[in-house]
């Protein structure tokens, strides 16, 4: 009797794992949902997350001062995105907050697109969409990389942001007079795209 037990216990230590708590995390992110998250929102659906215990409770606040100030509070674990200027003052404050910055293996300002594409010649003549943040610096440095390699440019208007609505203005008046890119929302994509 005492082997079948010493035997059962073996085999439910070997087969069946203790559950393991899913720690909730209190995930600040700039303004609402929008395409500077799609990391983000690409570890959450596809489980990456999920894999390491980790559940993202997001909240959005509408500005990066208003994010900085609830990290400090203490309502909020992490915040996402930012930029460096927020958490440097908060930093240079005293704040308890620490900075991290994870970047790719991505030249600045370099166009990025499908493993199938070896190189950005391949994309020669096609049109190429831009999304991103910093509508008057970033997304106007990688259209005028798209640009001088001879690409047709679309600048995904509500897939791009920068931090007022003067400078959102002047961005797009100038990746449209100068590189002559056509501004179209998601949705007109989309609409082209299943036409």
């Amino acid at each position: 009797m005492g082997l079948t037990r010493m035997l059962g216990a073996v085999l439910c230590c070997a087969f069946f794992q203790p559950a393991h708590a899913v720690e909730t995390i209190e995930t600040g992110m700039p303004g609402a949902a929008n395409a500077i998250m799609w990391p983000w929102y690409i570890g959450i659906s596809n489980g990456f997350f999920a894999a390491a215990g980790i559940a993202l409770d997001v909240i959005y606040v509408p500005t990066p001062t208003g994010l900085m100030q609830q990290l400090t509070a203490g309502s909020l674990d992490i915040v996402a995105d930012i930029g460096v200027v927020e958490p440097i003052h908060a930093v240079s404050k005293g704040a308890p907050v620490a900075l991290l910055r994870i970047t790719g293996a991505v030249p600045p300002y370099e166009m990025v697109a499908q493993p199938a594409i070896k190189s950005l010649r391949d994309l020669r003549g096609k049109t190429v969409v831009i999304g991103g943040l910093h509508t008057h610096l970033c997304i106007r440095h990688t259209a005028a990389d798209a640009f001088f390699r001879g690409y047709r440019i679309v600048i995904v208007k509500d897939g791009v942001e920068v931090l007022t609505n003067e400078d959102q203005k002047h961005g797009l008046q100038y990746l449209e007079s100068v590189y002559g890119a056509r501004i179209l929302t998601v949705d007109d994509i989309i609409w082209e795209l299943v036409r």
